[in-house]
C-alpha cells in the first residue's frame, strides 16, 4: 500500500512539472539511436515527424504525393519520372531539390552506409536529375512497391554530402522538411 501511495504522489508531482511551451514530448517504445530515415526499421513515428518522403500514405492507406507533386511510371515498370514540389524548404531554410532526392537514394543504396532500407533501393540502375524539380529513376527490374519505398524520408545533401552517414552528428540533430 505504501508503494502505491508513493507512486501516486510521484505521478502528481510529475504532472505539476513546468514544461516549456516550445517543447514537443513524444512517447516511444524504445530510444532511437539515430534520427535518420536511412536507419529507420519501420518508418519510426519520430522520424516521420521530422522527415517527409516523396510519397506518403493517407488515413485510408492510399498512396499520395508528399514531396513529389506527381509521377509517371513507364509501361514496363522500369522508369519513374518524379516531379517535385517547388515550395519545400529544409528546416534550415535551404530549398529541397532533385539533388536531395538523388543524394538520398544513393545514400540508401550505398552498402558502406549500412542502411536498414538498402533492400528497397538496391535494384536502382540510375538516378538522373533532369532539372531541379524532375528526377528520372530507372530500375534494373520492376519493383511494384517502389512508390511505397519512396515514402521514406529524404536527406539534405547540403548537410550530409561530406559526412559519414553512420557517425554524423546529424543523426542526433536532424534537419528535415
Amino acid at each position: 500500500m505504501l508503494r502505491f501511495l508513493i507512486f501516486v504522489l510521484l505521478l502528481f508531482v510529475n504532472l505539476e512539472a513546468k514544461i516549456p511551451k516550445d517543447t514537443l514530448i513524444v512517447a516511444v517504445e524504445n530510444e532511437i539511436a539515430r534520427i535518420n530515415p536511412a536507419y529507420s526499421e519501420d518508418h519510426d513515428a519520430v522520424i516521420n515527424l521530422v522527415f517527409s518522403g516523396l510519397t506518403r500514405f493517407d488515413e485510408n492507406m492510399s498512396l499520395k504525393p508528399d514531396l513529389a507533386k506527381s509521377w509517371d511510371v513507364s509501361k514496363d515498370g522500369l522508369v519513374y519520372d518524379i516531379f517535385l514540389r517547388d515550395d519545400v524548404l529544409w528546416h534550415d531554410g535551404v530549398k529541397f531539390s532533385a539533388d536531395d532526392v538523388k543524394f538520398s537514394i544513393e545514400a540508401f543504396k550505398n552498402p558502406k552506409n549500412n542502411s536498414s532500407v538498402y533492400v528497397n533501393f538496391e535494384d536502382i540502375k540510375s538516378v538522373e536529375i533532369l532539372n531541379p524539380s524532375h528526377v528520372k529513376i530507372t530500375l534494373f527490374k520492376p519493383y511494384p512497391a517502389f512508390l511505397d519505398a519512396l515514402s521514406i524520408g529524404m536527406l539534405p545533401k547540403h548537410l550530409l554530402e561530406n559526412e559519414n552517414l553512420n557517425t554524423s552528428s546529424f543523426n542526433q540533430n536532424p534537419i528535415g522538411t
